[in-house]
């Protein structure tokens, strides 16, 4: 008869071993640090389709095609006239020429412009892109004497180096570069600070040469190849059919073990946006407050509670994998206080994110020393927000919704200036310094955002072109990453 107690211990000691080598062989866990995904245009600075023509536009003598020209898959529903497609370059011309291919179907005249090595085939062209020496520049391709019995159709560009290609929709390099982080947030994709009205049956197609990112399909497809987190913004003006749709979508799509994070438009409380007075209004005709502003946000909890039950039902047999999300503002804890205190928010919110935002005072020319005063300033206020949190409910998040620089172009700081300062060391030690002590403070870091040009508008890229490697900013997030 065998011992029993000797069975027992052997196959203890069996799965002990088990156990141990699996833990050896599973990546490290993520740092709780994410990044928002900068929005998709044919001047994005980056590769985010392995075609490149996706995220561009259709012009006719310049002017753009709007939505109601251009059929499900983004293409021209009428063919009677010459069009041009502006459109982004692969990963590798922003730092030297790359060689590119070009294929289609359909009967009509293709042609590419301010390209070298020009070969044409059969329903296709091999060319040579120049050089974008890191900055953007206009890239397009004409169609004109097309068959509208035989549409143009089909159009695919990539990358000719096969190192480059994938067996997916995506480029290389970016999902090398989301693969860093734990979370992806996709509220530029989403046009989010645009409120536009969506509905489930007229909801982008993931195909679609324009508007590829505004598809739910893509954001979760990308999200699953990085092994990251989705954090989905709804536009304040979706409707019914949209909020469930995407829902069900995500609770049927989210890979097993991941969290999908979902808020309701974004900055609410932010004057700059069309949600702010769509906010005041409602909630002023609902009387939720004498004073426009917490009726505003008032009006806001009340609304993204309503779409976040939608969410809790969708996903009642996996409420773990949800996280609702509602905003506020870093430098104005009454604005936490007051989104807070809507008759159930508490309950119903698993977490509160702010923007701690850096900058030197912008009444002042620009110093090292000011720029380390603003971080000091963006962790004040970090956390007073978290305090803010826990004095209403010791189990609500606090977390970033973006963060990170804020310089701006103003009358004591140009372009050249702008730039100067984001390319400097200074701003890489600025980089290290805040996210090591904000980090502490907060339950999960978002920055905004990945890569971005520096323009007029802001220097918000962490790299200014996909693939850069001498982005001190970037830099400063790879080396907290890795330590």
């Amino acid at each position: 008869m065998p011992d029993n107690t000797l069975i027992q211990n052997a196959l203890a000691s069996v799965n002990a071993a088990r156990d141990a080598l699996m833990a050896f062989l599973a990546p490290p866990a993520k740092k709780p640090l994410g990044m928002n995904l900068s929005g998709l245009s044919w001047y994005s600075s980056r590769q985010v389709f392995r075609n490149i023509l996706q995220g561009g536009e259709w012009n006719v003598d310049w002017k753009v095609l709007g939505p109601d020209q251009i059929d499900a898959k983004g293409y021209p529903l009428d063919w009677s006239k010459s069009y041009k497609r502006l459109f982004s370059g692969p990963t590798g011309t922003w730092v030297r020429d790359t060689k590119v291919i070009l294929t289609w179907k359909g009967t009509g005249a293709v042609r590419v412009d301010g390209a070298t090595n020009v070969v044409q085939g059969d329903h296709s062209l091999t060319f040579t892109m120049p050089s974008q020496e890191g900055q953007v520049r206009n890239r397009w391709i004409s169609v004109y004497g097309v068959d509208p019995k035989d549409p143009i159709r089909d159009m695919v560009c990539v990358d000719a180096d096969p190192a480059n290609a994938t067996d997916h929709q995506f480029s290389r390099e970016i999902v090398e570069s989301c693969s860093k982080y734990s979370v992806l947030r996709f509220m530029d994709w989403n046009a989010t600070n645009a409120s536009p009205v969506r509905t489930w049956a007229t909801r982008p197609n993931p195909l679609s040469l324009d508007n590829p990112g505004g598809a739910i399909e893509n954001q979760f497809a990308l999200a699953k190849l990085a092994d990251a987190d989705v954090w989905f913004n709804h536009s304040w003006n979706d409707d019914a059919t949209y909020i469930a749709g995407a829902a069900k979508f995500a609770h049927d799509n989210l890979p097993a073990g991941r969290k999908v994070h979902v808020e309701l438009s974004n900055e609410v409380w932010n004057g700059q946006f069309p949600v702010f007075n769509l906010a005041i209004n409602e909630g002023v005709a609902l009387k939720l407050d004498g004073n426009k502003y917490y009726a505003g946000l008032l009006n806001y909890s009340r609304r993204a509670i309503e779409v976040m039950k939608v969410w809790k039902a969708a996903f009642a047999d996996r409420p773990d994998d949800l996280v609702c999300v509602i905003g506020t503002q870093a430098a104005n804890t009454e604005v936490t206080r007051t989104v807070l205190r809507y008759p159930g928010a508490v309950d119903i919110f698993d977490e509160v994110a702010s923007a701690p935002y850096f900058y030197h005072d912008q009444a002042l020319p620009y110093t090292e020393a000011l720029l380390k005063a603003g971080v000091d300033q963006a962790i004040t206020w970090a956390k007073n927000t978290t305090a803010a949190v826990r004095a209403i409910s010791p189990t609500i998040r606090h977390v970033t919704y973006e963060g990170g620089q804020h310089e701006l172009v103003n009358a004591k700081q140009t372009v050249d200036q702008l730039s100067t300062i984001n390319r400097s060391p200074a701003m890489g030690a600025a980089y290290s310094d805040y996210i090591t002590r904000l980090a502490p403070e907060v339950d999960l870091i978002v920055l905004f955002n990945d890569v971005d040009p520096i323009t007029k508008y802001g220097a918000w890229g962490h790299a200014e072109y996909g693939g850069q490697t001498d982005a001190p900013k970037q830099l400063a997030v790879d080396k907290f990453l890795a330590a």
